[in-house]
């Protein structure tokens, strides 16, 4: 769920893994891209009409670290 100016729709991301790695710490990495794209009027975003177009792409990078499981 995306909220922007209070108003919250759904949004798709195409999400890719962009490369995985192990830190000098030996810890495994993990890289990812997620891009969608919105229509900035559905919400409520209206200004600069005329400089800014309506629909935006929207890119979000992760570097996620493994973490070790712990048992109990």
């Amino acid at each position: 769920m995306l909220t922007i100016k209070g108003i919250g729709q759904e949004v798709v991301l195409a999400v890719t893994e962009v490369d995985r790695s192990r830190s000098p710490q030996g810890e495994e990495i993990a890289y990812y891209s997620a891009t969608t794209e919105i229509d900035r009027h559905n919400f409520g975003v209206s200004h600069w009409r005329g400089v800014i177009g309506s629909k935006l792409k929207i890119t979000i990078h992760v570097q996620a670290q493994k973490q070790a499981s712990i048992r109990l």
